[in-house]
């Protein structure tokens, strides 16, 4: 099967509805953790930010400032500008840098098994446009942009 502009597309969707729905899962479901780990769980953040407050605004600054950049990549990919995939690499590298110091994350079976989802994808989605023929649609030269004339 040769992937068309529109199943990556599908793809780079699918992974984000994966994503959605494990954050959805994970804010309306709390009762899928058992109590004695939320508790554990907010014991541990609460001593935390007691000590480190400075931890938990980096960890809320990171978090939108990496959710505003996956909005504008994942217009980018959805579009085949040049610049989204070298850009998506550079936050994929930063999160998989960051991911470990910000601590653990505690979600239930079924939060998880939507986030591996949408993290699979998403790398299905990110190899695509480095394969042929994806990536020959963020190769293209802008028409408007003339090289090699004076």
């Amino acid at each position: 099967m040769i992937p068309t502009p529109y199943f990556f597309r599908r793809l780079l969707l699918l992974s984000i509805l994966m994503g959605i729905i494990s954050l959805v899962i994970t804010f309306s479901f709390p009762n899928l953790i058992p109590d004695i780990l939320q508790n554990a769980d907010a014991e541990y953040f609460e001593n935390l930010t007691l000590t480190r407050p400075i931890f938990s605004v980096i960890t809320v600054g990171l978090f939108f400032l990496f959710a505003l950049l996956a909005i504008f990549i994942f217009y980018g990919l959805f579009t085949f500008k040049p610049w989204a995939r070298k850009l998506n690499l550079v936050l994929n590298f930063c999160v998989f840098i960051i991911w470990p110091i910000l601590d653990y994350s505690l979600s239930s079976a079924w939060a998880r098994a939507f986030g591996e989802m949408a993290s699979m994808l998403w790398g299905a989605v990110t190899l695509l446009t480095f394969v042929p023929p994806i990536s020959e649609k963020f190769d293209r030269v802008n028409p408007s942009v003339k090289r090699g004339t004076p």
